[in-house]
Parts: C-alpha cells; structure tokens; sequence
C-alpha cells in the first residue's frame, strides 16, 4: 500500500486535485461526515470555514491511500477506523474521493484536525507514524492476518498528549497491532 498525507489550508486547490477528471478515469465523491452541504467544493468551504478559530496555519489533512491490489469496501473502511483513531480524527468532519487511475483505484480523504472547541488535533511525527502504520498493515496482509476482523481497544487515548497506538503508553495498556495481543 502507498499512503501518503499533507496539512494544508484547503481552499480551491486542493478541491481541483480531488475533482481533476482528467487525470482520472473515474472521480467519485465519497459520503461526507460532519458536513451540511450537499456538494464537494462547499463541503470543502465548509470545513476550512470552520477552523477559523483554531491555532494553525495548516488545518486540513489530506491522505491519499493508494492500495497495491484492488480492495474490498471493508478493507478501505477497516483501514480508515485505523488511521483515525492513530491521528485522534475519529468524529472529525471528512471527506472522501474515490479515483480510478490507469486501472488502478486508490482514495483520497480529507479532514479539519480543529476541533469543536478550537484546539489542534496534534500531528506530530506524522510521517513515522505512518511509515509505521504502513509496515504493519503490510506486514499482517503479507501474513494473511485480516485487518478487517482485528478491534481497536475503547475508549482510545486521544486525549493524553502524546500516545498513539505506537507509544509506549499505548503499549502499557496492553494493546498492540499484533492481532494476537490486541484486547477482545
């Protein structure tokens, strides 16, 4: 799987990206959450609008998953309950757009990391932290073990500076990627 994710203002751009049909066979607006217009771009508008009042430069975040074989609608759901509860953007409004491009599709999803009460949903470290993401999803494909049957553990801790299901303190909970020490 290729992954790979930017924070950005939002704005036109990046709704030019999303939409260009032609570079893409096929452009799919995805089900929005979080969102009350009906339509991509002021869906779009909506979500920069609403990070007016938070402390960044760079309140979107942008991932595209671009999957090496062709997955299953659960496959992208299962993936993407994963990555939002790494990144803290479970209940965040989002985005998605699904592309078909030389045969092959892959999605793209955005997101506001400014919450409700104007505080930042942290992104430090991104990269590693999705580098490591990456390997362990390819890592339990490559090995035959679903992603799609393995549960995270409730209530995530989102809140606690810091801990991502790759810390240490994640780990202390006794919680792991591994499908095998992850609680029932």
């Amino acid at each position: 799987m290729i992954q790979g994710g930017t924070l950005g203002r939002g704005g036109e751009a990046l709704a030019l990206h999303l939409l260009r049909t032609d570079e893409n066979e096929e452009v799919e607006v995805l089900p929005a959450r979080g969102v009350a217009a009906l339509s991509f771009r002021p869906q779009l508008r909506e979500m920069v609008a609403r990070t007016a009042h938070g402390r960044t430069e760079r309140p979107i975040h942008h991932l595209h998953v671009d999957p090496e074989t062709e997955w299953t609608e659960a496959q992208y759901v299962r993936h993407l309950e994963l990555y939002e509860a790494e990144f803290c953007l479970s209940g965040q409004p989002r985005l998605a757009v699904f592309h078909r491009k030389h045969e092959r599709g892959h999605r793209h999803y955005v997101w506001t990391i400014v919450r409700r009460d104007g505080s930042t949903i942290r992104m430090a470290h991104d990269y590693a932290r999705r580098e490591k993401y990456r390997a362990s999803w390819n890592s339990n494909s490559a090995s035959g073990t679903s992603l799609v049957s393995i549960t995270a553990p409730s209530p995530l801790p989102c809140g606690e500076r810091g801990v991502t299901m790759w810390s240490p303190a994640w780990r202390r909970r006794g919680c792991s990627m591994s499908s095998d020490r992850l609680p029932p």
